[in-house]
């Protein structure tokens, strides 16, 4: 900021108040800061496509690797408990 005895700033042609602009030229600018951000910025997100899931996973064969079935809960006393 300079001093104080510097006369209040008049307005001038760069300031960006758009009382000073014609309504064409605003038109002007809104279609060409429309048309920019149609070109940058997507206006909705793409969907998500999700592949199936087996052709994302590496081909397995489910007889090799079956699951081995957990034991009744009554069955458990078989296992040795550490201690006395």
């Amino acid at each position: 900021m300079g001093p104080a005895s510097d006369p209040p700033r008049r307005s001038t042609s760069s300031d960006t108040s758009t009382e000073e602009l014609s309504p064409a030229l605003l038109g002007a600018i809104q279609q060409i800061v429309a048309a920019a951000l149609r070109e940058h910025v997507p206006v909705a997100a793409p969907p998500r496509v999700t592949p199936p899931p087996e052709a994302d996973a590496p081909e397995e064969e489910d007889e090799e690797e079956a699951p081995v079935p957990m034991p009744p809960a009554g069955r458990r006393r078989d296992i040795p408990l550490p201690g006395p």
